[in-house]
């Protein structure tokens, strides 16, 4: 039994079994740990160390001097660190570190990384660190990002070293190395065409991306954005220009290097941009030429880590100084994009104007105001002036050779030719813009974006295992830039994917996994919020929780009031099963009738709500709205190959006329289209017609499928309905059928949960498991959550405990 000082130096593990046992190896090593008569562990006086770093640190005592100088100088790089770099801030060759490197490794203090080298544990990294004197540790900081930028390092790791140089974030490190960032929120991307901004513009077939009447979030705003790399997790850095002081001074060299690497580090790693380039802003003289130049290099930084307001502040300021064309047009660029997002459209126009008017525009800048005014077109809904001024803005950009914008208009047509449901033209045009970015490092995030909208396009097709890996590669991507719009996006795609194909408890991670600090409350997109709690609300309904359905659709009211009558499939879906559940079918209906009631061009945004119309105007027996409902759902498969869009003309003709086997076929087509909860609609359905002809051998087989669906989806109601509505029929669930799955204990957890538990039984970190199952730390962490409260324990130790024990019952 450890005593108690043992315990309070054992809590600063924070229940990592790998700190712990470490933390005891280190104890162990120094003859710092007794073992009284009574079977009891405790330290041993006088050689107690101050803290767990210290005690981990004990580790680095067996290493030689000339070892501990090279970690030392790896420990200044981060956690993990590419030895190009260390060899760049030792100023030596790789061959004469590779003893060092050697013995280190052999001790267990270095381990391979994917990026090269990384250190065993974060807090042995934290233990070296702190051995240099902060004074000491600044010099060298500045050294390092000097060496780090002569061998041609990427800007953000350069920026990282500078901005710890002059006391910027860089003390408390995340197991990267870098400062560790707000916390989670998602924000619900579902399958509109996403406009670049964070807001959405109707396309055909899935539900709601981003739909938004606030525009522009997170997009290169008209500069270059350069690739690769992590970035600091710094989300909304100071601004005050008149309040915020140099901690330590930025020398005439790390000036002229953020000078020419300001566009590409905004790029790459806006947030580390937005406070070195505050610090670098702050006491600059405000009529030079330098300063206008980094004044509008951090409105944009600023406004891609989600500050718009700021953003706006800083523009605003510069304007009044500019004088030179390209500057001012910029500056104008990022406040059309701040004032976009705030829903102020016609003010975003007026600014084009006057941007367009400025004397000796370039032809690039030309292309590019070209194009933000088509993405606003686009943004409205106005198809036509979008597609026009997309075909204007890629004339002038290919004409003035301008990559940025070339891959911009490709990105705005793409999406012309989504919103109007042809897909097969949209993929290669994603496919054009994306060649364009991949060709030049500096467009990164206009890649993501491409990527996403992709991933988007790819779904709607229902190829969901393409979409699902493009989703993914992009949220990847948008992590290690930093661009919160960005990484909310994909994870909202992700999740709307994952509800589409089924996967609800993965659907719930993804959406539930954001920081909640990520984008702020203030500029959280009110229709992707919408989307997000409608999956939620759509989920709960399902799964026989009405309590946690309509907290859900509570919290989307202040959201729903901000967007008008735009329609958000999965809230107007969550609305009318809430009626249904009461009881109100014809309530339920009339909540989707009216999603039909508005533009018809819309009809492909809220497809997916055709199917629910048609069944309950048939058990409401209103004919007619049935027919119209069908009659549209018959228009958009015609000449489609899209499954679900077949297999929803299937299902309403089916309903209206019922006919059993045609109901099959829908369940068929939906089943291609890897879509399952429509599908055990179409079976129940099926089941029913059979009993209305009498044929109950074939009603029982569709009434078994359509159970055994709706329990691999944990939709409880739905099960429920089903056993209860059938069983009147004497038709009752067979032996065969699949057990009600469990709500606790390990027979509850998902096939994701069980993989992550066992990776936390083998002692792996929340990193270490994101790196194996190519998922988010933060989705890590929600699975963990989740198997905490299922097994009911309260650490990592109790669920690694209890993964043994479980493993060594089944042996």
């Amino acid at each position: 039994m450890p005593g108690s000082p043992l315990l309070r130096l054992a809590t600063g593990a924070a229940g990592n079994p790998l700190y712990i046992t470490e933390l005891l190896a280190a104890l162990a090593r120094s003859g710092s740990v007794t073992i009284t008569a009574t079977g009891g562990a405790e330290l041993a006086g006088g050689t107690v160390p101050g803290s767990l770093p210290a005690a981990i640190a004990d580790r680095l005592g067996f290493v030689s001097a000339a070892t501990r100088t090279v970690l030392r100088a790896a420990a200044l790089l981060g956690v993990e660190f590419a030895v190009p770099d260390l060899t760049s801030v030792l100023g030596r060759p790789v061959a004469d570190l590779v003893p060092a490197i050697d013995e280190a490794i052999a001790t267990g203090v270095l381990a391979n990384s994917p990026g090269g080298l990384a250190f065993r544990h974060p807090l042995i990294r934290d233990a070296l660190y702190e051995e240099v004197p902060a004074g000491v540790r600044a010099t060298w900081h500045r050294d390092a990002g000097r060496a780090l930028a002569a061998a041609g390092a990427p800007v953000d790791r350069v920026a990282r070293q500078l901005l710890r140089a002059t006391g910027g974030h860089g003390e408390t490190a995340d197991a990267h190395g870098e400062p560790t960032a707000p916390a989670a929120d998602g924000a619900s991307l579902a399958g509109r065409w996403e406009d670049g901004a964070g807001s959405a513009t109707s396309v055909v077939s899935h539900p709601a991306v981003w739909p938004s009447d606030d525009a522009s979030v997170g997009e290169t705003d008209g500069r270059p954005a350069a690739s690769g790399g992590e970035v600091i997790g710094f989300e909304r850095p100071p601004v005050d220009l008149g309040t915020v002081r140099l901690t330590g001074p930025m020398d005439e060299w790390a000036l002229d290097w953020l000078t020419a690497s300001a566009d590409s580090l905004v790029g790459q790693a806006p947030g580390v941009a937005a406070e070195l380039l505050t610090q670098a802003v702050t006491d600059m003289p405000s009529r030079s030429s330098r300063h206008g130049w980094l004044a509008s290099r951090l409105a944009d930084a600023l406004y891609r880590t989600g500050d718009r307001a700021a953003a706006e502040r800083v523009a605003e300021r510069a304007l009044v100084y500019a004088t030179d064309p390209d500057l001012v047009v910029d500056l104008h660029w990022t406040l059309a994009q701040c004032r976009m997002l705030a829903g102020s459209s016609a003010e975003s126009f007026a600014t084009l104007d006057r941007a367009l008017a400025t004397p000796g525009l370039a032809a690039k800048h030309s292309a590019r105001l070209l194009v933000l005014g088509a993405r606003t077109h686009l943004h409205l809904g106005d198809l036509d002036a979008a597609g026009l001024e997309a075909d204007k803005a890629l004339a002038s950009a290919q004409q003035a050779d301008d990559a940025w914008a070339t891959g911009w208009a490709l990105h705005v047509l793409a999406g012309v030719a989504t919103v109007q449901g042809k897909l097969a033209d949209a993929l290669p045009l994603y496919d054009r813009g994306l060649a364009v970015t991949e060709a030049d490092p500096a467009l990164t995030d206009l890649g993501l974006l491409l990527s996403i909208n992709k991933a988007i396009t790819l779904g709607n097709l229902n190829w969901y295992d393409e979409a699902l890996a493009t989703a993914e590669r992009a949220r990847q991507l948008a992590d290690q830039v930093g661009t919160a719009f960005r990484l909310a996006q994909a994870h909202c795609v992700l999740g709307q994917l994952f509800f589409e194909t089924g996967r609800w408890d993965d659907a719930l991670a993804a959406i539930s996994s954001m920081p909640a600090d990520l984008v702020p409350a203030d500029l959280k997109e009110p229709g992707a919020a919408c989307d997000e709690l409608g999956i939620l609300a759509v989920i709960s309904f399902h799964r026989s929780e009405p309590q946690a359905a309509r907290a859900h659709l509570a919290a989307s009211e202040p959201h729903a009031r901000r967007i008008g009558q735009r329609s958000i499939p999965p809230l107007i879906l969550a609305r009318s099963l809430d009626r249904e559940q009461a009881g109100d079918l014809p309530g339920a209906l009339a909540v989707l009738a009216a999603a039909f009631d508005g533009n018809p061009d819309d009809l492909g945004e809220i497809e997916e709500l055709l199917g629910d119309g048609v069944r309950l105007a048939v058990m409401t027996e209103d004919k007619a709205t049935a027919q119209t409902l069908t009659g549209q759902a018959g228009t958009l498969a015609e000449g489609s190959q899209v499954p679900h869009r077949q297999a929803n003309a299937l299902y309403c003709q089916g309903m209206l006329d019922r006919d059993a086997d045609t109901l099959l076929a829908a369940s068929r087509r939906y089943a291609d289209g890897g879509r399952p909860l429509p599908r055990a609609k179409a079976l129940e359905a099926a089941a029913e017609c059979f009993v209305e002809t009498d044929d109950m051998a074939q009603a029982r087989d569709a009434f078994t499928q359509a159970v055994e669906v709706y329990e691999a989806l944990r939709a409880e109601a739905d099960v429920n309905r089903v056993l209860a509505g059938f069983r009147s029929y004497g038709i009752r669930r067979g032996p065969h059928s699949k057990h009600r799955k469990a709500q606790s204990g390990w027979d509850s957890l998902t096939d994701m949960e069980l993989k992550v538990a066992a990776f936390v039984e083998d002692g792996l970190s929340n990193p270490e498991i994101a790196a194996r199952l190519m998922l988010s730390r933060r989705t890590v962490g929600t699975h963990v959550s989740h198997i905490l409260k299922k097994l009911n324990v309260a650490s990592r130790t109790d669920i690694a405990r209890e993964s043994a024990l479980r493993t060594l019952s089944h042996r």
